[in-house]
């Protein structure tokens, strides 16, 4: 049986990125498997966005480790964050490095506390490699105010070099 692990956060001030901040030429490239398009601003840096803000996270992480060969080994996931839209917007930007994520397996939704409820439609994807991010682009202007849950699975490679979940030993 596959071990699971299960982390949910409460962040108060700034979100924790779903990979730590890593050197753009020594890792690997964050996979929008739908899209590679260029960014949806004109210049997306190094910052996300401010115009939405998370508000939970529940996080599950499912390592692969059982086979022989370590270089094979990888981890898939899902994510729910519920977020907050400050400013009007039609992108919701993540901080992803070295993931895979299919377009088809990424789903927003406003909240019913927060309007209608209804579901928004998920466009694209596009990749910014170098700024280890992927944005999730929908149909429309997520409306100021209101709350919307974003779900989303994922997969990647489990390496030793020290990025994100990676592959660690120790000897007692």
């Amino acid at each position: 049986q596959t071990p699971t692990t299960k982390t949910t956060t409460n962040p108060t001030t700034k979100p924790p990125p779903t990979q730590p901040r890593t050197n753009p030429k020594t890792s690997g490239p964050t996979t929008a498997t739908v899209t590679t398009s260029s960014p949806p601003e004109d210049d997306i840096g190094y910052r996300l966005p401010t115009s939405i803000k998370p508000i939970h996270y529940d996080l599950e992480i499912k390592p692969d480790i059982y086979g022989e060969d370590p270089s094979k080994f990888s981890f898939s996931g899902r994510v729910t964050i519920e977020v907050e839209c400050l400013e009007p917007t039609d992108t919701i930007t993540l901080n992803a490095n070295n993931l895979t994520i299919n377009v088809g397996d990424v789903a927003v939704g406003e909240m019913l506390d927060s309007g209608s409820g209804r579901s928004v439609r998920v466009m694209r994807l596009a990749s910014h490699p170098e700024e280890e991010m992927v944005s999730v682009v929908v149909n429309g202007e997520l409306v100021r105010g209101s709350r919307y849950r974003l779900v989303m699975a994922f997969s990647g490679p489990l390496t030793d070099d020290l990025a994100g979940l990676y592959l660690s030993s120790y000897k007692r």
